[in-house]
């Protein structure tokens, strides 16, 4: 799920500049926001997910990268990891609110040990869609929207697009690619990284 939408950059550039580079700032966002969720080690999107945890050892705390959690649905332990018993009943793990806005799954007793010995079924993420993230992060959709106007401003230099602002070309399409993933792993602003170091985890998740 993307963090800001194409509307939302009318404010920093003029229509014919939006009209002519529709899908280079369309791709931005995607790239953007594909980095800024790798960044953060969360999911933007709140949607259902099934995840299998890994057990290396005596351990019952684990956590999920989809977070805030909405609902579990169903946690089962497995050391054969058919998944064929029955789940695990919600009195033998955590569901308290302090649990889930974390994105804790933390069991009463150990599971299991080995890959995969654990399959969680739960909703949880940032937001549901777009403009919800927008409404209630719209630190992140803003940070967003100040780096690409970053990009724009500095397109010319690197071979994205006219300083004209006109469309680019197929094979300037590939290479916009290329330099696009290179801004985004290197060229972030620090505005940026105040908003990614205020939301990321530290945890390992999965």
């Amino acid at each position: 799920m993307n963090a800001t939408m194409l509307d939302r950059m009318r404010a920093y550039f003029d229509d014919q500049q939006i009209t002519s580079s529709t899908s280079l700032i369309n791709q931005w966002i995607e790239a953007l926001s594909a980095q800024l969720e790798n960044e953060l080690g969360r999911y933007l999107q709140a949607t259902s997910r099934t995840v299998y945890i890994d057990v290396p050892g005596n351990e019952r705390v684990f956590y999920v990268m989809g977070y805030p959690i909405t609902t579990i649905t169903s946690i089962t332990t497995d050391a054969s990891r058919t998944f064929t018993g029955s789940a695990l009943d919600s009195t033998s793990y955590d569901t308290t609110s302090l649990a889930y806005a974390q994105g804790r799954i933390e069991l009463d007793a150990y599971p299991p040990k080995g890959n995969a010995t654990i399959k969680v079924v739960y909703t949880g993420g940032l937001a549901t869609t777009v403009d919800t993230l927008i409404s209630s992060y719209p630190d992140i959709a803003a940070a967003v929207e100040r780096q690409i106007y970053y990009w724009w401003g500095t397109r010319g230099f690197v071979g994205m697009a006219g300083r004209d602002g006109s469309e680019i070309g197929p094979g300037a399409q590939r290479l916009m690619q290329t330099l696009t993933w290179h801004q985004a792993h290197g060229d972030l602003l620090p505005e940026v990284w105040q908003i990614i170091n205020k939301y990321r985890t530290f945890v390992p998740r999965w």
